[in-house]
């Protein structure tokens, strides 16, 4: 069904809204991002607090996500070419994408 609304009722996924609108952040956890990925809805995200407020397209409360800063200083471009990395064909690319993930946004002790 998520499918069919994105399509037709040009609604966002959660990758886009996760792509174009949250700057450099970032889920803390990939299983969250491999989770919701598809699913659609509309997001606003608060830069102060770090926090994603998502709205599923058939639901009328907002799901917050905390999302992360990058330990880096990295642009959105960079993100984005990353998110887009993460679920590449190849394993290998998958991979080093997994790996800058963790160096960019792991939490330093």
């Amino acid at each position: 069904m998520d499918g069919i609304v994105s399509t037709y009722a040009s609604t966002p996924t959660f990758e886009e809204v996760l792509m174009y609108t949250t700057q450099t952040a970032m889920v803390s956890d990939l299983r969250i991002f491999k989770d919701w990925r598809f699913k659609t809805g509309f997001g606003k995200f608060d830069d102060s607090s770090n926090i994603l407020h998502f709205n599923r397209w058939n639901e009328d409360k907002s799901n917050p996500l905390q999302l992360i800063q990058p330990n880096i200083q990295i642009s959105k471009d960079m993100k984005i070419q990353l998110m887009k990395e993460l679920f590449d064909q190849d394993p290998h690319v998958r991979t080093n994408a997994e790996a800058r993930y963790a160096e960019w946004y792991s939490e330093k002790i």
